[in-house]
């Protein structure tokens, strides 16, 4: 008798135990699912209103990176300490290991590093890509950084309608982005 009773007072911390368990990876996988759904952002059509100011966390390339929301005090603006990984709508830079991926990078550090920036929606079906990154238009002091890098021969248009396996669709700047690349000279053939 008493070994049935230790036998039941073990067997409730452990399914207390696995509960807790059960419902804390539940809540995570929850909060951290999408993280593009706790970001409210600008409408592409009108590329207006309520703004929120970023700052880069870490660069990945000429088209990637992390960003970290700014708060008034320069900290975190919700105080979450969430970082999200950003992919810049319609163009795309070489990979590491090839020809103008250094260019690139470094040209994309020089424009918005240590700086505050806007994060504005292209418009695009899907928020965020296949890996999660947001896709987004990244703007500076009026200045979409993506255009520039187009314009300098940087990147390319790409990942729009235009492309013939769709990956994101259109988004608002297409055309603009394309008629850019039309007139600018890749630095690699």
């Amino acid at each position: 008798m008493w070994c049935f009773e230790r036998f039941n007072q073990v067997n409730k911390k452990n399914l207390a135990l696995i509960a807790s368990l059960i419902l804390g990876i539940t809540i995570g996988y929850a909060i951290g699912r999408s993280q593009s759904d706790r970001v409210s952002f600008t409408e592409s059509k009108e590329l207006s209103g309520r703004r929120y100011e970023w700052n880069v966390e870490r660069f990945v390339d000429g088209d990637s990176f992390y960003a970290r929301l700014k708060a008034f005090d320069g900290v975190d603006m919700f105080n979450m300490n969430v970082v999200y990984g950003v992919r810049i709508v319609g163009i795309d830079t070489h990979e590491e290991g090839k020809c103008g991926y250094a260019d690139a990078k470094s040209k994309f550090e020089d424009l918005v590093g240590g700086k505050s920036f806007y994060l504005l929606s292209g418009g695009t079906k899907k928020s965020s890509d296949k890996f999660g990154r947001l896709l987004r238009y990244v703007e500076l002091d009026e200045m979409d950084v993506g255009l520039k890098l187009i314009n300098e021969g940087l990147a390319v248009a790409a990942y729009d309608s235009f492309d013939l396996k769709e990956k994101v669709g259109p988004h608002a700047r297409e055309s603009e982005y394309r008629s850019a690349d039309k007139a600018s000279e890749n630095i690699c053939p």
